[in-house]
């Protein structure tokens, strides 16, 4: 109670707006893989989904560090 006069004297720091995520961070989609397909295809499809999201994380962690740079005032 005795800091509640300071605290409504005080000016409120501005709401911060971000942009909206980047296109490139919409998750990736499973591979299609049915009952038959031959292994090789079906190890291919999935080696190829993994590594699209492994890129999209390593970008995003970028993106996130280049965010954060920003609103610290470092970049």
């Amino acid at each position: 109670m005795t800091f509640a006069a300071c605290s409504a004297a005080s000016p409120k720091p501005s709401p911060v707006v971000l942009p909206a995520a980047p296109d490139w961070l919409a998750p990736v989609a499973p591979p299609k893989i049915a009952a038959g397909m031959d292994a090789r295809v079906a190890l291919a499809r999935t080696y190829t989904a993994l590594t699209l999201a492994n890129g999209r994380l390593e970008q995003g962690r970028a993106w996130y560090g280049d965010m954060k740079a920003g609103y610290e005032g470092a970049r």
